[in-house]
C-alpha cells in the first residue's frame, strides 16, 4: 500500500500462489499479522483468514490490487480508540520484491 502522513506503518499483503495462503500484516502496534487462504473469483482476491476475517481486494493488475470495503472485515490502523483509523476503501497495495 502507498503511504501517506496518516499511516505509521504500512499494510501489506504476502501471497503465495504455490500453497495457496496469505499473510497480512495491517497494525504492527496491534501485533494484528493474520494469515489464511485465499481464492480468486471474478477478479476479486478473496483472502480467508484464519481467524475468520475476510479482506476482499479487486485485481487491477498483476502488479497493484485494490482494497474493498464492502464485504470485507474491519481493518483498524491505529489502536487509539479517539483516534481510530481504518483501511480506506480502494487503498493501493503494488508488488513488491521482497
Amino acid at each position: 500500500m502507498e503511504a501517506n502522513e496518516d499511516t505509521a506503518v504500512i499494510p501489506a499483503i504476502e501471497i503465495d500462489g504455490k500453497d495457496g495462503r496469505f499473510m497480512f500484516l495491517y497494525n504492527v502496534l496491534l501485533s494484528n499479522n493474520v494469515q489464511g487462504t485465499f481464492e480468486i473469483k471474478d477478479n476479486i482476491l478473496i483472502a480467508n483468514a484464519d481467524d475468520g476475517k475476510v479482506f476482499l481486494f479487486q485485481i487491477e493488475s498483476r502488479e497493484v490490487l485494490r482494497f474493498l470495503q464492502k464485504g470485507s472485515s474491519k481493518i483498524m490502523l491505529s489502536d487509539a480508540q479517539d483516534n481510530e483509523k481504518y483501511l480506506a476503501d480502494n487503498a493501493k497495495f503494488t508488488m513488491a520484491e521482497r
